[in-house]
């Protein structure tokens, strides 16, 4: 298709994930239609996509990792961006384990600087 999603599929069905946005994600759902990386640019700027997804009335949500991961002590990098390809591992492994924790903890690089709390819940 040509057409943008928002054209394509129910605006109501469709979740944008921002790292931007205020709702977290707490489950994978098999009639959503989750659009990831929606907005690809060269430089990270906060809030684009979020901004985009309100502008077109789409739903956003992100990922977790503040409720199940914690910055590593000593390390000097935080960073929370992950490739396309991470996350849709993400979703992949949580949607199969249906734990956040260890499909967080499988998925985000070391050297971002984040390690999984020492409580991790199936949601």
């Amino acid at each position: 298709h040509q057409a943008p999603h928002q054209e394509i599929f129910n605006r109501q069905d469709i979740i944008y994930l921002s790292p931007d946005s205020s709702n977290v994600l707490q489950n994978v759902e098999e009639d959503k239609i989750y659009v990831l990386g929606g907005l690809v640019d060269e430089h990270i700027q906060k809030g684009v996509t979020q901004s985009f997804a309100e502008k077109k009335s789409i739903v956003t949500a992100r990922l977790p990792i503040d409720e199940f991961m914690q910055r590593q002590e000593g390390s000097s990098c935080f960073k929370k961006v992950l490739s396309i390809n991470q996350v849709f591992s993400i979703l992949l492994d949580f949607r199969h384990a249906g734990d956040w924790g260890e499909a967080l903890n499988k998925h985000m690089p070391p050297r971002q600087g984040y390690v999984l709390k020492k409580l991790s819940t199936k949601t």
